[in-house]
């Protein structure tokens, strides 16, 4: 049984004890983020960053954290930062599943194929699951050791391909075809990434001038990040 409590928006601002154990990570395309107003670390040699904000399960709804809540609680940045890696496997746990047991669970079935789905429990804003040390190893294990590509489905998910198996210019074409069927607000990236040294670094990207445009969601300042 899920015992966090729900959270109010007045423990949110006001009360870091209140909110310490339900802070966690989510992956966005950096176009999506206010670089002055929320808590964002880019991603090195990609196109995305890690948002932290406040999981409010009774309410299934993220709460981004901004510069404005960090001076509020008075909490120095790194410890923030702490609370948020501590507590990454324990909120919206990271889940690997091959990608015909996903399809299985919508009713499809499909032959077994190399093709795993990092995401986690709750299938919402799970991409991010993917840049955590201990999946990428678990990955790895999967494919008998070897390296292996990750293709940004959504923010909710993403994609791993062991690295015998296609060619980036094949798998770029698998992200166009992914990107042009999504919701704006679901869009991550139209790169492909190979992990190397425990980093996502881009190793193909698809040009602008030969998609058609996704139109990501930039934020109000007076509405929230996540949908």
């Amino acid at each position: 049984m899920n015992t966090r409590k729900q959270l109010t928006e007045a423990e949110i601002v006001g009360d870091y004890a209140a909110i310490r154990g339900q802070i966690t990570q989510i992956l966005l395309p950096m176009e999506r983020c206010e670089k002055g107003k929320h808590l964002i670390q880019p991603l090195a040699g990609t196109t995305l960053g890690i948002v932290y904000a406040v999981d409010s399960p009774m309410e299934r709804k993220l709460i981004p954290i901004t510069w404005t809540m960090v001076e509020t609680w008075g909490v120095p940045l790194t410890e923030l930062l702490q609370t948020a890696e501590d507590n990454r496997l324990a909120i919206r746990r990271p889940l690997v599943m091959p990608i015909e047991e996903i399809l299985r669970e919508a009713g499809t079935e499909i032959p077994s194929c190399p093709l795993l789905v990092v995401t986690n429990e709750c299938r919402s804003y799970g991409a991010v699951s993917i840049t955590y040390p201990e999946i990428q190893e678990q990955v790895r294990a999967w494919y008998g050791g070897k390296d292996f590509y990750v293709l940004p489905s959504s923010v909710h998910e993403t994609i791993c391909v062991p690295e015998d198996v296609g060619t980036p210019e094949s798998l770029l074409a698998m992200v166009s075809d992914v990107n042009r069927s999504l919701l704006p607000g679901d869009y991550l990236a139209r790169d492909v990434y190979r992990v190397e040294g425990g980093h996502l670094r881009s190793i193909a990207a698809v040009s602008q001038e030969k998609l058609p445009p996704i139109n990501p969601v930039i934020p109000d300042p007076d509405e929230e990040l996540f949908a």
